[in-house]
């Protein structure tokens, strides 16, 4: 191997490698329109990753949270180093939580969780009115139901005695002098 290392070729080699690997970064590509995810790391422009289905989603999440990072010396010293940070993430029916981004600015944030919000509703209609169905299948028919007893309430209160004091009341600036009647 002596010999390999004084050819031009490997030099060369050996610098792409060095360029690559101060460019290797990992993180999470999103394909909302296919509904896939993955995780990946990025060597240079190429990034590896295996993709998955996106399952099914509650919500986009935004919270602060601390990030924290221990850092030992070799006399066994830590170093403990606390980041606020903002995180958006998706969180799924089965409370997990796909970590999507980090930052400290908390209008950047929203931001992204918006248009991650509008992009996921606009590719996903036929999801997002089964997810609504589930969530309140009954509304309709409880929100008729709540309007009927609160109707049916209102008539017969305004024919009591309190419906004319508290009219009387509100009318002279005073408290009223309710009788249950």
């Amino acid at each position: 191997i002596g010999g390999l290392v004084y050819m031009p070729l490997f030099g060369v080699v050996m610098a792409i490698g060095s360029v690559g690997l101060l460019t290797w970064e990992s993180g999470i590509e999103l394909n909302i329109e296919d509904r896939k995810y993955r995780l990946i790391n990025s060597f240079g422009p190429v990034g590896f990753g295996d993709w998955d289905d996106i399952p099914p989603l509650k919500c986009v999440s935004v919270f602060k949270t601390n990030l924290v990072s221990n850092t030992y010396s070799r006399t066994g010293m830590a170093v403990t180093n606390r980041e606020a940070i903002i995180q958006v993430s998706l969180a799924t029916e089965s409370n997990q939580r796909i970590r999507l981004y980090d930052t400290e600015e908390a209008a950047e944030a929203f931001e992204f969780a918006t248009e991650l919000a509008q992009e996921i509703a606009e590719n996903a209609p036929l999801a997002l009115m089964s997810l609504r169905e589930q969530l309140r299948p009954d509304l309709a028919d409880a929100v008729n139901a709540v309007t009927t007893i609160e109707s049916r309430e209102q008539k017969w209160l305004q024919g009591t005695n309190d419906h004319k004091e508290g009219v009387k009341a509100v009318a002279e600036r005073r408290p009223g002098n309710f009788t249950s009647t």
